[in-house]
Formats: C-alpha cells, sequence, structure tokens
C-alpha cells in the first residue's frame, strides 16, 4: 500500500492585538453602514407609498369639493358663499 505523501502546513502568523482589533472595527462599520443604507432604502420607500396615498386623498378631497360646488349649483344657481358662516348671495 501506498503511503500518503503529507503535505507541510504553511507557517502561521497572527495580527498583533491592535492590528486585529482594528480590522474588526472596520468591519464592523462596514456592516453597520450596510444596514444604515438599507433601512434608509426601506424609509424611502414607505415615504413614497405615503405621498401616494396623500396624493390620491388629495384628488378625492378635490373630486368632493367639485361635487359639492355641483351640487350647490344646481340647487341655489351662480352663488357667492361665505366659507365661515354658509351666508350666500346670488351672482347675476
Amino acid at each position: 500500500m501506498a503511503k500518503k505523501k503529507e503535505t507541510p502546513q504553511p507557517e502561521q502568523f497572527f495580527l498583533t492585538e491592535e492590528e486585529f482589533n482594528k480590522l474588526t472595527q472596520v468591519r464592523q462599520a462596514n456592516q453597520d453602514i450596510i444596514m444604515e443604507l438599507g433601512q434608509i432604502n426601506i424609509s424611502e420607500i414607505a415615504l413614497a407609498n405615503r405621498r401616494k396615498a396623500a396624493e390620491q386623498f388629495l384628488e378625492d378631497i378635490k373630486a368632493a369639493d367639485r361635487a359639492l360646488a355641483d351640487e350647490l349649483k344646481a340647487a341655489y344657481g351662480d352663488i357667492n358663499i361665505n366659507l365661515d358662516t354658509g351666508e350666500f348671495v346670488k351672482l347675476s
């Protein structure tokens, strides 16, 4: 039976404690910024969704305003309304 040839193991070296700590800090900072950028991206998506909802709400309010104006015009004709008191005057 053939003998298995042993592969020599490379000599191991180690960073100094200070170098290893710096390396660890840089790796952690990199992971932290990746997490931060991910959170910002999620916030941007949520903000875009809020903007779309607010824009739709604004369109709904405008539509309700137009519908009410048409309803009041049908009931009273052309009028000018005091929005604080509800008093109105008919326009010629």
